[in-house]
């Protein structure tokens, strides 16, 4: 859909014009292009258009406390049927009190990321507040999996989280499907 449909444009002129897609047949996950031809008087005009349907329209980030608890996630599907959603991590936030300095006095951390983790997060702070590095036990589900979704349409499903350290920031991440969509979920574990 665009909007307006009718432009009346003098010599030199521009206006601004959206541009609604819907996916359609179109697969998520990859780029789909064609154009717009602007027809008027004795000349046509194409523009071209390109749109990358998502498996789904996810919040980047969810926060929830408690050592044990749930909590709603919506989302808008990209997609119809049924979607797995692959949960990883419950790792725990570390903080980085101090670094090393070089000949030219910059300050830097060396930070390992294990093989096979999903996502890897780095906040800089300015203050000097110390953090804890310690790891918690704990699990961390999404339910119903399969989320079942109709295309355009919202889907919740609950997380739920247990068996954290008190006073341990955690994070983990929902991915939804095959894709690299996905949510952060972070859990204060106060109690």
């Amino acid at each position: 859909m665009v909007s307006p449909s009718v432009l009346t444009l003098a010599a030199g002129e521009s206006a601004d014009i959206q541009i609604t897609l819907t996916a359609g047949s179109a697969p998520a996950e990859q780029w789909a292009t064609g154009f717009l031809t602007w027809s008027g008087g004795t000349n046509d005009v194409r523009s071209p258009v390109a749109a990358f349907p998502v498996t789904a329209d996810a919040p980047a980030e969810v926060s929830f406390t408690g050592v044990s608890g749930t909590g709603d996630v919506t989302i808008v599907s990209g997609i119809s049927g049924d979607m797995p959603l692959r949960v990883a991590g419950r790792a725990a936030e570390q903080t980085v009190a101090s670094g090393t300095q070089d000949s030219i006095r910059h300050t830097y951390t060396e930070v390992t990321i294990e093989e096979g983790t999903k996502r890897a997060r780095f906040d800089l702070l300015t203050d000097d507040e110390q953090g804890s590095d310690s790891a918690g036990e704990g699990e961390l589900t999404a339910q119903p999996n399969p989320l079942t979704v109709s295309q355009g349409a919202e889907a919740t499903y609950e997380v739920s989280w247990s068996g954290l350290t008190p006073e341990t920031t955690y994070y983990g991440v929902v991915s939804y499907a095959d894709s690299d969509v996905a949510t952060i979920v972070k859990v204060i574990a106060s109690e």
